[in-house]
Formats: structure tokens, C-alpha cells, sequence
């Protein structure tokens, strides 16, 4: 068996490393026989590809891109977006004091005021946005529930004197009419300062929004004029006099009634009629008293603090189970209410509009307002841009963004503390801090990495260049004819055009094939293409120079180069690739796209590097042999030229190797070390990767240093760490689903991180809460009533949760406004409710909450008929399985490229000693990542396995290299390797390095923290086990050598007839 595995193993060498070694040498007869064709076709491929470049498209849609694909989320998100449009489009502005302390003060709460006075709607500082002639304010863009016909003002006069029946507007008319006829009433109530006014209706809703506002009187500084005034009666109707209030009701029946038979109704027809409309308009007056802020407390007339006592009591009010009607009887009663509720009386999540709340002393460091404005596709949104003449999807996210446009505009100055802005130095607020953020920050985010920055470009390919030249000139000034004959900077510069040719190329490419740019491509591809790109270059070019055995003929010389350099640099281009391309079956597109750039761009380095370097290289030989200086290409005398061989037997790098390192790389003391060393490095930083790192990337990481953003997100991730979350029912029997809908609810609240502040059935449109479906007394509606039940009460009281549905005439028929719902024809197609998660702010919870959440909701209801969703759980989706994702991309990745070692290495020992390096290296940068403060995210995973194949970069060279190296023992084989390629090697490393630099200057961290810091740290590591680690093991393990004379023979005629090899040995340096 042992003689069958040696000879098994024999043929493997001789047949791969043979036919691998064989058509490079091949290849390098083809190529100085025809230079110039392949030269040409190179630059022809190049330019053909660069021609995609009319196609060049950017992405910064950060959902679609950040969202791991291929799951149930797809169709749940396709879903709520059809019928919903999404979620919100989230408008925040935050206030806090400077000096870090509570910013629930006197100052605090009038610098909210005065920030969000531009959210009002016909204000004097509303912030507005003009589109083709036409005016947009904050009124048409936020998200608020439409007003049925019947809430509506109408316009009565002598000549039609019931011009509210004409329109629908029964319940505006009825409303005023009762409140007439109770004033005539005696009540316990005092009378209202003043009248509803003639034609009274609802003509819009408040913007949904939340505010720390809500919480004193003052949170109506945006209440319409309509709601107002009946802000100031809607108590005296609901609780003046029960038998008056009930005598006016029917007198408004007993009209509806007559009005019914003088249009030809019968009796029966006529008193249906009058009890619909006395039934609606009780729901209406118990639900109009509910709402406004006239009963709440004003914190003008507080102390700092009452303010903070207030502040507390109404926290714990709104945490505990006290009814919301409970408050406002408090302020009816003559007391003090403390309480934080929306204009609707539904309470408010405390937790999204305070943060680093003390509970010692009640102090709060950050208040929010978030106010949602309509998401681009909501179909109320579509009908209320339909109804001002925008018909499309374009037209409205124009005026979506160009809004948003302008808030960010308009809170800019006070962001930045800008004289005459209120903020600045000097002015009432210099003492507090705004932050804001739009929905739209977060795709500007994208757009600005989208923006390449130039500077941080020139200064890497300015580098490289200036690099390139020191490295690749010769600098002995003893020896000037030999220093100009035999510097290599005018083939450098060429290499480098190669390169920056490739890059071009690729991003043609990739814009024919219509992969979009992110801000990965744009800010990190052309400085890795650059660092990779070089460092083949620089050892094919190296391993020109120190092949000078022929130096007369060029031929010989380019295929001896390429034999020795070929292999190598074609395993690392395409291990590399490999990589990037496995890496591509990441299921979030911002990483795929990023990953099938950099694979196509180490393709394309290889394809180019072969078509053009080469054939510069060959070219370069030929002046060498002419004796043609190296810049100038000036004829030189050969006297006073020394030899090559002698004039680049030795650099410093070489000497230090043979004086120092070498005898130290054969110490069996130094051996030792290094095994136990690594061994003990990979251990404890193994650990440390798999025991702490953290999941996620900040998207503050991702915005520009110091921007609205940045500033913004920095506390927003950080210390909010409520989110909203919706239960998305599809169209079922609502009738029957009751039932599973309310267990749900119980199931769903028991769930860890549900708020117990603001529940779900405080929110939601069905639970036996306060202007919901279903009554305190009630546990179910009869399937065969829920219809009629549903319309009664969404043209009631429950027309403020119209937005929560999607209704349609008919299963396949048009949508049609809820609050319009005919029992008989009108389906629901969709419903959500509402409800809060807290503890959100790390992404292991995330991660969890998403789990129990789908746990809970499909124990109830395995067919899914409704499932838990939001725009968080799409961006945060990737991290259900980022450790799935590390094992499968980082492990397929290590296969490929030990796969390919394998075949294009030819040793399987060097191969396996390869591959051990190489994923102790990975496994080395992974704990590192912890201390880093790098976290797991398809970022992280690309790079690790990116890193697979960049590790190659500083062991294939090295392991080749001692494969055909001569010595009389492994120590001597591998003391020559080292003296030979320790600099080539360098170099690789030097070119990976400072490639990365640049991004050390970028005005986004993401950038410094996983390029510039993660690819520093593997360079380090990958250079010790490639010029360490490795030599030490071949030292020990390594295979016999092999002979190039296999491929370049005698008398040329073993691959190429062409190739006159001649004889003797080849030598490097």
C-alpha cells in the first residue's frame, strides 16, 4: 500500500506540476514570438469592455440592498409593501443638552417646540417643497388617516339648506346640531367659550407622529384649526346632561328619519336610517371627547421641577394598566392629569420618544419627535397624489424626497449651531443640541459612498507609482551605466497602466452585465484591484530581473520567468477570485455586488497581466540585451557595465536573509518558538472570535464623520432601543379569525421583548380597548355580524385606524377607502396592529426578538396567515444567519482554494502545509475582528473569505519557490527560498498595505475599521506565516525538490520547438 500511495503520488507531481510548468513555457514561446498581437488584443479587450461604462448605474436603496435574500422574508416584505407601501417614511428630531445632562427642562422642551414648528402644517416656517408649479406641505406628505365624507365641512344656505345630506357630511352636521340643542340643556358642564361655527367638519387629521410634547398642552401645536375647535366643546357634549345629550341625539334621528321618507323611503326604510345615524353619532360623541390636548397640563407654567416630576408620573402612568380614559377623567375632575397620549387618546411608547432616562432623579438626556410621513407607495398616499394630478411612482417619490430635501435643509443650520438659527452661539439655545434624520438619510448615506473621493485614489496610485519606482529601480550610484541599464522603472510604470487599465475595464464590465455600484465598489475595489494587482506584477517582474543566467537572450529569459512566476501568480489571482466569487453567494446584494466586482477584477488583472505585462517584459529583456538605458531607451557602451548576474546577485534584503535570518530560521530553539507561537496566537484568538464577537455594523459607521448623520445615528442605535413591529393580516374570514387574531395578541404579548407600556391592544384596531372593534365587554363579535359591526365602527370611531386596512370592492376588484366599508361588497385584503419591541439596542437581541416573534405568531397560526414584519426586521435579517453564512462562504472558499493549490501548486504536501497556513491566518484575523471592534456581518464574512485567498499571496510564492529549490537539506532549500523571495514577498505586502492606507483618510469609519484595520492586520499576520510559519513547517515537512530542467530542456524541443532553452541550471540572484 505505501509503495502504491508513493507512486500514486509521483504521478500526481509529474503530470500536474509538469503540464502546469509545460504551458507556461508554452505560453512564453507564443508570447515572444508575437508580442505585439497579444499586446494589442489585450488593449482591445480592455476597451471593449470599457465601453459598458455607458451603462454605469449606482444603487442606494439601503433596504433592498442590506436585506438578506431567499427567505420567507421576501414574500412578507412583497407583501406589506403592496398593500401598505412599506413602513413608514420616519421624520425624527432630537433634542439634548450639550453638556451632556437633562434635557427634560424648560429649554429643552421649547427647543423641541421651536424645531418642529417647520412640521406645521400651514405655518409660517412650514417646510415646503414646489414640483411643477405646485406647492407640497408637510399636510401632503404625512401619513394621516383619511376623513370619511360624513366628518366632512359642508356649506348650507338658503338655496340648499341641507347641503350636508347632499355631500354625506351626517356625522359634522349631526355633531354640531347636538351640541346646539344641548346648550339649551342644563349640565353640570360650563359652557364653551366658543361656538362650532356654521358648516363645521373635519377637513384632515393630525399627522401621526410622537412627541415628548404629547405630553403637556402644548403637544397640539400642530392640531388642525377644525379639531380645536371642537377641542374646546367635545367635553361639554359628552358630559353635559345624559337625558338632553340623549333628547338632542334623537332629534337628529327623528331629521335623518324625515329626510329619508321625503326622498320616497318607507317607515320601516326611515326608521333603519334614524337608528344607524343615532347609534353612529353616540359612538362619535364618546370618541370626539377623547381627543386634543386641551385638558393637559401646559409645561409653560411649571417649574424645572414639576417638568420632571410630570415626566415621571406620566411614564409610569403610561406603563401601568390604567385606561386612557382614566387620565382624562383626572382633568374633568378638575385634577392634574399626567399622562403622554396622542391626539386620539391612545398612550404613547415612551421608550421612542425619551432616552438615558435616570429613574433616580427622573432626568432625561435625549427627547425625540418622530413624525411618519406617507411611505412612496401607501395607496391612500396614491389616491391623495392622484387627486393633485401625480399619477406616478416617480412623480411621487419626487415629492417624497424633494420634501425630505427640504427638512434636511431646514434643520441644517440648527444642527450646526449656525448664527440666527436659534442654536448658535449667544442665542436661546446655545446651550442645547438638535439632531434630526429623515427617512431619506438613510439612502444619502449610500449616495455619498457612491462618491468616490479622488484625493484618497491619487494619493494610492501616487504611492504605488513612487513605490513601484523604489522598488523596482536599482539605486547602486557606484555603478550609474549599470544602474540605467538594468532599472526596471519604465516596465513598472507599464505594469501600473496594466492595472489601472484592468480596473477600468472591470468596471465596464460589470456595468454591461448591470451590476449596480455601492459604496463598497466605488470606495474599496480600486484600492484592493490596486494593492493585488501590483504585488503580481511586482513578482513577475522580480523574478524577471533575478533570471539572469541568459540575460543575452530574451526568449529564454521570458520563459524561465515564467515558469518560476507564472503558477504562483495564477493560483493567487485565482484563488483570490475564487474567493470573491463564492463569496458572491452571499444573499444580500450590496456584499454580492461587492463580491462579484472584486472576482471579476482578479480575472481580469490575470487576463491583462498575461496579455499586456507579459509582452512588456519581453520587450524590456530585448533593451536589456541591447544595451538601451531604462527611461530614456539611450544606447550605452558596454564599458563600464558590469555583468547582471553580478550587478543583481545581492540586495540588502538577500544579505540580511544570509547573514541573519537563515541561520536563525535553521535554530531548532527558533523553530520551536514559531510552531508553539502560532499555535498559541491561534488558539487564543480563535476563541476570542467565537466567544465575543458581536453581530452587526452601526449604520453611523457608514455615514461621513461629523454629519447630521453620523451624529444622529451615534445615539439613536445606541440609546433607543424601542422599535415598532406590525402583525400583517392577509385577506381571511375575519368573522372566524377573531378568535386567532386575539389569541395572538395574548401569545404575542407574553413574547420578552413586547412593551408592556404601550401593549398591543392598546394599538391594536380589534382588542377590547378604548375605540377599538370590540367593546371591554366584549370577547368576539358573531361571524355573521363582524361586517356589519366593522363598518359602523370604522365610520366611527374607529376612523382613525382606517390607514391599518386595505380594502377592496371584492376579492379581485378595486381598492376602495375603508371608511367607506359597505358590509356587503367591501373585503379586507390586509390589516396591520400595531405593537413595540424594547432591549433593541444590540443585534444578538435583534436577532432573537425576530425569532420569538415569528415563534409566537406562527404557533398560533401555522398557515401564516399573518405574520410579524418591518423594515428592521429586513435590515437586520442577515444576522439569522451570519454564522451560517461564515461557515458555509469561509469553509467553501478554503475548499476552492485548497482545490486549486492542489492542482496548480503540484505537491500535495506543499498544498496541505498551504492550507493548514492559510486557515490559521483566517482563523487569527477572526479574533482579532473582536479587539478590532469589528463585528459578524456579510461584510466581515466576505472579507474572511476574501482573506482565504489573499493569504496565498504570501505562501504560494514561497512554497513554489521551495519546490524548485536545490539543497543538500530542507534548512539549506529553505534558507535559499527565503533569500531568493523574502523580498518579492515584502514587497506583496508593502503594495497590500499601503494600497489600504488611503482609506485611513476616508471621511467614513466603516472604511478604516474593516478595509484599512482588518486588511493592515492580515497583511501582518499573512506576511509571518508566509516568511515564519511556513518555512519553519517546510523545514520540517517539505517535499523534495523538483527541476525545472523537466520544462526548460536541453534542446528547447519538450514543449516548443521554438524555445532554445540551452543548458546548464537556472539561477535567481
Amino acid at each position: 500500500m505505501t509503495g502504491h500511495c508513493l507512486f500514486c503520488r509521483a504521478c500526481f507531481v509529474f503530470v500536474v506540476d509538469q503540464g502546469v510548468a509545460a504551458t507556461y513555457a508554452n505560453y512564453g514561446g507564443l508570447v515572444a514570438r508575437r508580442p505585439l498581437p497579444l499586446f494589442l488584443l489585450g488593449l482591445v479587450l480592455a476597451t471593449v469592455a470599457c465601453v459598458g461604462l455607458i451603462n454605469l448605474q449606482t444603487t442606494n436603496d439601503v433596504l433592498s440592498i442590506w436585506m438578506y435574500r431567499g427567505t420567507r422574508l421576501d414574500g412578507e416584505k412583497e407583501f406589506y409593501e403592496t398593500y401598505f407601501g412599506g413602513d413608514t417614511r420616519a421624520e425624527n428630531v432630537m433634542i439634548s443638552a450639550d453638556d451632556g445632562g437633562n434635557a427634560a427642562t424648560l429649554l429643552g422642551l421649547q427647543a423641541m417646540q421651536e424645531a418642529v414648528s417647520s412640521l406645521i402644517p400651514g405655518g409660517d416656517s412650514e417646510i415646503t417643497y414646489e414640483r411643477s408649479g405646485e406647492t407640497y406641505g408637510v399636510a401632503d406628505t404625512c401619513q394621516s388617516a383619511t376623513v370619511p365624507s360624513y366628518f366632512r365641512p359642508y356649506n348650507n344656505t338658503a338655496e340648499s339648506p341641507f347641503d350636508w345630506a347632499l355631500t354625506g357630511a351626517f356625522m359634522s352636521y349631526g355633531y354640531r346640531e347636538v351640541y346646539l340643542c344641548a346648550k339649551e340643556g342644563v349640565g353640570p358642564i360650563p359652557l364653551p367659550a366658543e361656538d362650532l361655527p356654521a358648516g363645521w367638519g373635519i377637513d384632515r387629521f393630525p399627522c401621526s407622529r410622537l412627541s415628548p410634547l404629547d405630553c403637556f398642552q402644548e403637544g397640539g401645536y400642530d392640531y388642525p384649526e377644525a379639531l380645536q375647535q371642537l377641542d374646546l366643546v367635545s367635553t361639554f357634549v359628552r358630559f353635559n346632561n345624559e337625558t338632553v345629550t340623549a333628547e338632542c341625539v334623537q332629534d337628529f334621528g327623528d331629521v335623518v328619519s324625515a329626510l329619508q321618507v321625503f326622498n320616497g323611503g318607507t317607515e320601516e326604510e326611515a326608521a333603519a336610517a334614524s337608528a344607524a345615524a343615532t347609534a353612529q353619532l353616540t359612538l362619535v360623541i364618546d370618541a370626539f371627547f377623547s381627543w386634543g390636548y386641551h385638558w393637559r397640563l401646559p409645561y409653560t407654567e411649571m417649574t424645572e421641577d414639576e417638568i420632571v416630576a410630570h415626566l415621571q408620573a406620566a411614564r409610569e402612568f403610561t406603563s401601568s394598566d390604567a385606561d386612557p380614559t382614566d387620565c382624562i377623567a383626572t382633568a374633568v375632575a378638575g385634577g392634574s392629569p399626567a399622562c403622554c397620549l396622542s391626539w386620539a387618546a391612545t398612550k404613547l411608547e415612551t421608550d421612542l420618544i425619551f432616552a438615558g432616562v435616570d429613574d433616580s432623579d427622573g432626568s432625561i438626556k435625549y427627547l425625540m419627535t418622530t413624525q411618519a410621513n406617507f411611505p412612496i407607495n401607501h395607496p391612500a398616499w396614491i389616491s391623495t397624489m392622484e387627486a393633485r394630478g401625480v399619477t406616478t411612482e416617480e412623480g411621487r417619490e419626487a415629492i417624497a424626497l424633494g420634501w425630505e430635501a427640504a427638512m434636511v435643509d431646514d434643520m441644517t443650520p440648527r444642527f450646526e449651531e449656525e448664527t440666527g438659527s436659534g442654536f448658535g452661539e449667544g442665542e436661546t439655545f446655545e446651550d442645547v443640541d438638535l439632531d434630526f434624520f429623515a427617512k431619506r438619510s438613510g439612502d444619502d448615506i449610500i449616495e455619498n459612498g457612491n462618491t468616490p473621493e479622488p484625493y484618497l485614489i491619487i494619493i494610492a496610485y501616487l504611492g504605488m507609482v513612487i513605490f513601484a519606482a523604489v522598488s523596482m529601480g536599482s539605486w547602486k550610484f557606484s555603478e550609474p551605466k549599470s544602474v540605467a541599464l538594468y532599472s526596471r522603472v519604465l516596465l513598472s510604470l507599464g505594469g501600473m497602466f496594466v492595472v489601472a487599465l484592468s480596473t477600468a475595464a472591470c468596471l465596464g464590465f460589470i456595468s454591461a452585465l448591470s451590476i449596480p455600484l455601492t459604496p463598497l465598489s466605488v470606495s474599496v475595489v480600486p484600492f484592493l484591484s490596486l494593492g493585488i494587482g501590483i504585488d503580481d506584477m511586482i513578482i513577475f517582474i522580480y523574478t524577471l530581473v533575478h533570471t539572469t543566467d541568459s540575460p543575452g537572450d530574451p526568449r529564454r529569459r521570458l520563459v524561465t520567468t515564467l515558469v518560476h512566476a507564472g503558477p504562483s501568480v495564477t493560483v493567487t489571482s485565482i484563488a483570490v477570485a475564487s474567493c470573491f466569487l463564492v463569496a458572491s453567494a452571499v444573499n444580500i446584494l450590496t456584499v454580492r455586488y461587492f463580491a462579484l466586482h472584486m472576482g471579476f477584477q482578479m480575472l481580469f488583472h490575470l487576463v491583462l497581466l498575461h496579455l499586456m505585462l507579459l509582452p512588456l517584459m519581453y520587450w524590456d529583456s530585448i533593451r536589456v540585451a541591447a544595451n538601451r538605458s531604462d527611461m530614456f531607451l539611450i544606447k550605452l557602451s558596454p564599458e563600464g557595465i558590469l555583468p547582471e548576474a553580478e550587478f543583481a546577485c545581492a540586495n540588502n534584503t538577500q544579505r540580511f536573509v544570509e547573514k541573519f535570518y537563515a541561520p536563525l530560521v535553521r535554530n531548532k530553539i527558533f523553530k520551536t518558538l514559531v510552531i508553539v507561537i502560532a499555535i498559541a496566537m491561534t488558539a487564543a484568538l480563535a476563541w476570542l472570535g467565537f466567544s465575543e464577537i458581536k453581530l452587526g455594523v452601526g449604520l453611523n459607521t457608514l455615514a461621513v464623520e461629523g454629519s447630521y448623520q453620523n451624529s444622529f445615528l451615534s445615539v439613536f442605535e445606541t440609546e433607543f432601543d424601542a422599535s415598532s413591529v406590525m402583525l400583517v393580516t392577509k385577506e381571511v374570514d375575519f368573522g372566524t379569525y377573531q378568535e386567532t387574531l386575539l389569541e395572538m395578541q395574548d401569545v404575542v404579548q407574553d413574547v420578552e421583548w413586547v412593551s408592556d407600556v404601550s401593549t398591543i391592544k392598546d394599538n391594536s384596531w380589534l382588542a377590547d380597548s378604548f375605540s377599538s372593534l370590540l367593546t371591554p365587554t366584549e370577547e368576539i363579535i358573531p361571524a355573521d355580524e363582524f361586517n356589519e359591526r366593522f363598518a359602523e365602527w370604522i365610520q366611527g370611531q374607529g376612523v382613525t385606524s382606517a390607514n391599518n386596512f386595505y380594502c377592496a370592492e371584492g376579492t379581485d376588484g378595486p381598492r376602495v377607502d375603508c371608511a367607506e366599508f359597505d358590509p356587503d361588497t367591501t373585503v379586507i385584503k390586509a390589516s396591520q396592529q400595531l405593537l413595540y419591541v424594547h432591549d433593541q439596542t444590540t443585534r444578538e437581541n435583534n436577532v432573537k426578538m425576530f425569532r420569538d416573534m415569528r415563534e409566537a405568531v406562527d404557533s398560533v397560526d401555522p398557515d401564516r396567515d399573518t405574520f410579524a414584519y418591518s423594515d428592521t426586521f429586513a435590515l437586520q435579517s442577515q444576522y439569522l444567519y451570519s454564522w451560517q453564512m461564515l461557515f458555509w462562504v469561509v469553509g467553501g472558499g478554503a475548499v476552492m482554494v485548497a482545490v486549486i493549490i492542489a492542482v496548480l501548486q503540484g505537491s500535495l504536501t506543499i498544498s496541505l502545509l498551504m492550507a493548514g497556513t492559510i486557515i490559521m491566518v483566517v482563523l487569527q484575523v477572526f479574533g482579532f475582528l473582536t479587539l478590532l471592534d469589528v463585528g459578524l456581518n456579510g461584510f466581515t464574512i466576505v472579507n474572511l473569505c476574501v482573506m482565504v485567498g489573499l493569504v496565498v499571496e504570501f505562501t504560494a510564492h514561497i512554497g513554489r519557490g521551495f519546490l524548485f529549490t536545490a539543497g543538500d537539506n530542507r534548512d539549506d532549500r529553505v534558507a535559499q527560498t527565503l533569500t531568493e523571495l523574502l523580498w518579492p514577498t515584502f514587497a506583496g505586502a508593502c503594495t497590500t498595505f499601503f494600497a489600504v492606507l488611503p482609506l485611513t483618510f476616508s471621511k467614513i469609519s466603516f472604511f478604516h475599521s474593516y478595509y484599512f484595520q482588518t486588511f493592515a492586520i492580515m497583511t501582518a499576520l499573512g506576511f509571518f506565516a508566509g516568511v515564519c510559519f511556513l518555512p519553519v513547517m517546510f523545514s520540517i515537512l517539505g517535499p523534495s525538490s523538483q527541476s525545472i530542467q523537466k520544462v526548460v530542456n536541453e534542446d528547447g524541443k519538450g514543449f516548443s520547438g521554438d524555445i532554445n532553452a540551452g543548458g546548464g541550471e537556472v539561477k535567481a540572484g
